[in-house]
């Protein structure tokens, strides 16, 4: 079944974990907000280039 792990990666994404994380970091790191920009979040696709 498909609808589990789909579910738990929007979650993961939209609810929880990334973006409480990435707030934080982007506030106490310099140069996160950049990394964030190029890198995916959660699935190890290629570097985008902004």
């Amino acid at each position: 079944m498909l609808l589990p792990p789909v579910l738990m990666a929007w979650l993961l994404m939209k609810v929880s974990g990334v973006p409480l994380v990435e707030a934080e970091s982007a506030k106490k790191r310099a140069g996160y907000a950049d990394y964030m920009r190029s890198t995916s979040a959660l699935i190890p696709w290629p570097p985008r280039h902004p």
